[in-house]
């Protein structure tokens, strides 16, 4: 029997200390964090339930119980990218008009430069942005807005932020806007004199709307704000 005298030793002579042997069939312990960071340093494409749990040298049925599904370990990895690059996004506290362009170009970039999951997620993950978007609707509180045009101020704004984002990525890996290749598609297939107006619009070319969307968004809640629409919706006075 080998003691801890005669245990093994380092070139010194000195007895290494052993770590205690797993039992066989012992499943290793793993919580959802690393489960989370294991999927992360995968390429989005290969995430799966299987692709993670042999990164972790574990069953497959180890990382089904901390996440049911690949979609949900793919939302979950976005929302910790989206909360590592944002987490340090600095919103003007003077100007909510500012503030909102900050927030929805700050957002934008973040999904433009994690392409892949961008593509993937089916919608924006809450977690991610709860930092930045608790200050943004601070701010939007600050200039008079009030519970509920507060909300859809932030609802809005995040869907043209995730919906740009994405035709954006779509166009760069198919190269081609889904959109406008099926307006094209239709146009193809009728008489060179129908729908004048539309073909005017493709054949002089479509500038990237980002910009435009938001001093849209910008300009209507500044109308709504001055106006004094309600809770309910109506505009009163």
């Amino acid at each position: 029997m080998e003691t801890a005298s005669s245990g093994p030793r380092d070139v010194t002579g000195t007895v290494v200390p052993t770590s205690p042997r797993r039992r066989p069939g012992r499943p290793a312990r793993i919580n959802r964090q690393m489960v989370v960071e294991a999927a992360a340093a995968l390429d989005p494409d290969g995430v799966t339930i299987q692709a993670v749990a042999d990164r972790l040298g574990v069953d497959r049925k180890a990382v089904s119980y901390h996440v049911s599904s690949r979609e949900e370990l793919l939302e979950l990895v976005t929302a910790q990218t989206l909360a590592a690059e944002l987490e340090h996004l600095a919103l003007p506290e003077d100007d909510w008009r500012e503030a909102v362009r900050v927030y929805a170009r700050g957002v934008r970039q973040v999904l433009l430069h994690e392409a892949s999951l961008s593509l993937l997620i089916t919608r924006l993950p809450g977690v991610g942005v709860l930092v930045p978007a608790d200050a943004l609707v601070a701010r939007l509180f600050d200039a008079g807005f009030d519970e509920t045009s507060a909300g859809i101020a932030l609802n809005l704004i995040t869907r043209v932020v995730f919906t740009n984002a994405k035709d954006l990525l779509l166009a760069k890996r198919y190269r081609r806007h889904p959109t406008l290749s099926e307006v094209r598609s239709v146009l193809a297939g009728l008489p060179p004199d129908q729908l004048p107006h539309l073909r005017r619009i493709l054949t002089n070319g479509v500038q990237e709307p980002f910009e435009v969307e938001l001093e849209f968004l910008v300009a209507g809640l500044e109308h709504l704000l001055a106006r004094g629409t309600g809770l309910d919706g109506r505009v009163d006075g």
